[in-house]
């Protein structure tokens, strides 16, 4: 609750700021016009946290208890889980822009737990070749506090609460959706990923796109 409580204070004290600034070097239709892209620009930024932060549906108090199919890795269209046999209400889609096999790896860790059914499954979808940042903030929302601290990640947790400032180009891939098309199955090139699935009897589908 302190850490949800600063976050408004921070932003209230944002919404003053503007304010006193507008209403000190503009006139009030222009004032008007700057307010509203402010406030816009906050509601899209929250709107790309919502999205891009799904930690509440792998939580204790989660409303989905488990799900037949992890999908992990780069963005994808909805339609991947059922090009492969699993209907799309039946899949959890954790993915971002460019995300790494690192991050994919370090996520299916902590995010597995919530797999059941007869065959429970893991698809990850990557882009050829390697990324330039092994993680990045849309990757710590899954992550435990000791692994961010562990892995050094603490400075990306902070910047994951307002994405839209710090990662402009790929919050807007994630606002509106920008999934990139062209996954074919492949042979998963992180033999982490592999020996991870294969000792806890998950399918693990591997999927890479050019």
């Amino acid at each position: 609750m302190p850490g949800i409580l600063s976050r408004k204070k921070r932003l209230a004290l944002l919404l003053c700021l503007l304010v006193a600034v507008m209403v000190a070097f503009t006139s009030f239709w222009h004032w008007s016009i700057l307010l509203a892209l402010a406030m816009l620009l906050l509601v899209a930024d929250h709107a790309v946290e919502r999205k891009a932060n799904k930690f509440r549906l792998l939580c204790a108090n989660r409303e989905v208890k488990t799900t037949d199919c992890l999908v992990i890795g780069d963005m994808c269209s909805n339609d991947i889980a059922a090009s492969n046999g699993i209907a799309f209400e039946n899949a959890l889609f954790i993915t971002a822009p460019d995300r790494s096999l690192e991050a994919s790896y370090v996520i299916l860790a902590h995010a597995f737990s919530i797999l059941n059914g007869a065959t429970p499954t893991c698809i990850i979808t990557h882009k050829k070749g390697r990324c330039k940042r092994p993680f990045t903030l849309f990757d710590t929302p899954y992550l435990h506090f000791l692994t961010i601290r562990e892995l050094g990640l603490e400075k990306l947790a902070d910047k994951a609460r307002h994405p839209l400032w710090h990662e402009p180009a790929k919050s807007l891939r994630i606002l509106f959706g920008c999934n990139p098309k062209g996954y074919v199955q492949a042979d998963c090139t992180d033999s982490r990923i592999v020996q991870f699935c294969q000792e806890r009897g998950i399918r693990l589908i591997y999927l890479e796109r050019a």
